[in-house]
């Protein structure tokens, strides 16, 4: 039962990630994909030997694009992301029953994401009153995405870890 294996509050499942380890062979790859609002993501990845018994695998992924919206006031976009992910583990096995492996990683993230005011489209939601600018216009239900607001939303996010794993048999 899972509940026996991740703890008591995963009854109903648990998600394991688990990352590729170093190879003993240099391999790798590199894909982008580009669409609309300037979108654009790349992500790799690259492994192989550095000695007798010592490999690595570097990872990383950016992803952009522009906002969708507008904010009327101050004409800055909205729901933009600007995300960069990195994680590097070295593998040491100085003998054959010994085994380390050492992990590294890194996410920052940078939005301006917001709460919308839905228009027409649910007349009976209406934006607190501090956000609204006096004698300004509500975005209509051309574009749900603008927002209209002297306050400009931002977000930033920034995440690291580290790990070790050993293995003695």
């Amino acid at each position: 039962p899972q509940g026996t294996l991740f703890g008591r509050n995963a009854v109903a499942g648990a998600v394991n990630l688990i990352t590729n380890d170093p190879t003993e062979t240099f391999e790798g790859y590199l894909q982008a994909d580009v669409g609309n609002y300037d979108s654009l993501i790349v992500e790799g990845a690259a492994s192989g030997p550095i000695t007798d018994g010592v490999s690595f695998r570097i990872s990383g992924r950016t992803s952009d694009h522009s906002g969708y919206g507008k904010n009327l006031v101050t004409g800055r976009g909205v729901d933009d992301l600007h995300q960069r992910e990195f994680r590097a583990k070295l593998k040491i096995e100085p003998s054959e029953n010994f085994r380390m492996i050492l992990s590294a990683d890194y996410a920052h993230l940078r939005s301006n994401s917001s709460y919308y005011y839905a228009g027409d489209a649910y007349p009976g939601v209406v934006p607190p009153a501090d956000e609204i600018v006096p004698g300004a216009v509500l975005p209509s239900r051309d574009n749900l995405r603008n927002i209209n607001s002297n306050v400009e939303p931002e977000s930033r996010s920034r995440f690291y870890g580290f790990g070790a794993n050993a293995t003695l048999d």
